[in-house]
């Protein structure tokens, strides 16, 4: 733990706080102590960058800079782990597409943009040898029902507020 922190404070990368920190604290140490064996599964979901053919997002940039380091540690000590770098995919339909038509983007060239991103994300992790565990997708191929879960989601939620006026009342505060 102390050389993940000596890490984080050295290159300057966010460690997570309060509750997500216990549990990541908590389920290194399962491993550690050999209460679990499975791998330790870690998620970064970032942005994709648009219309840009070299780019990666700042999300993107933020988390290859980070997980060498995790990765590296998580490796020292033989922990084993398993990275998942999402680009996120389920925006599509976002605000009934108004979205994409503010980003100048059709569903398809959306879709393309988030593999071209995928793709990018995935040549930056091959070249750095010390995330050898990790791994690039898009978020849905990952989480195929989040967008129904969503919906589903969203419709309940306005219905509740159509029946509960003070449920309106404090969402609108």
């Amino acid at each position: 733990f102390s050389e993940i922190y000596s890490k984080a404070k050295r290159y300057g990368f966010l460690m997570p706080k309060k509750e997500q920190l216990l549990a990541f604290f908590n389920q290194v140490a399962e491993r550690v102590f050999g209460e679990k064996t499975d791998p330790l599964n870690m998620f970064a979901v970032t942005c994709p960058r648009y219309n840009e053919e070299d780019g990666l997002s700042e999300t993107a940039n933020a988390y290859l800079t980070t997980l060498p380091h995790i990765a590296a540690v998580l490796s020292k000590y033989e922990i084993p782990y398993k990275g998942y770098v999402l680009v996120d995919d389920a925006e599509g339909r976002l605000a009934d597409g108004l979205y994409l038509d503010r980003l100048g983007l059709t569903m398809e060239k959306y879709k393309a943009e988030c593999m071209r991103n995928v793709e990018a994300i995935s040549r930056v992790v091959a070249e750095d040898g010390r995330m050898d565990k990790v791994s690039v997708h898009l978020f849905q191929d990952i989480f195929p029902n989040f967008r129904s879960v969503v919906d589903s989601l969203e419709r309940r939620l306005y219905q509740l507020t159509l029946s509960d006026t003070e449920l309106r009342l404090s969402m609108a505060k």
